[in-house]
């Protein structure tokens, strides 16, 4: 059986994992943070949202070191909102994209870290 002290990092999902159907963050997630952070253990996000949407909420429970991985794997990033990996949408893809939303009267929403655009 692994020890806490076998990983270097544990990265935590969203949804169900930090905050329950209700919406609000489960009380005992602050204190476990900072325990871990108190044994070295890095910590972080692993989530399918992007940084806009959980950023001023979520990140402040996090120390400075943290590691984020958001937006299903496209986006790797600090707590401190430091990009360190981005895979960025094909220019090509953005123009067909955009041709599509026009001729089909929907709207893009694009967003880069905690940028919406």
């Amino acid at each position: 059986m692994p020890y806490l002290s076998d990983y270097k990092a544990l990265l935590f999902d969203i949804d169900i994992t930090l905050v329950p159907p209700s919406r609000e963050l489960f009380p005992e997630i602050p204190v476990l943070l900072k325990q871990l952070a108190e044994k070295n253990i890095v910590t972080g996000l692993c989530s399918g949202r992007g940084a806009a949407s959980i950023a001023n909420v979520l990140f402040p429970l996090f120390p400075n070191n943290a590691v984020h991985v958001l937006a299903g794997g496209s986006l790797v990033m600090t707590n401190t909102r430091e990009i360190i990996w981005q895979k960025n949408i094909n220019p090509e893809d953005v123009a067909q994209l955009t041709t599509l939303a026009l001729a089909t009267q929907h709207i893009i929403v694009c967003m880069s870290a905690d940028t919406l655009y």
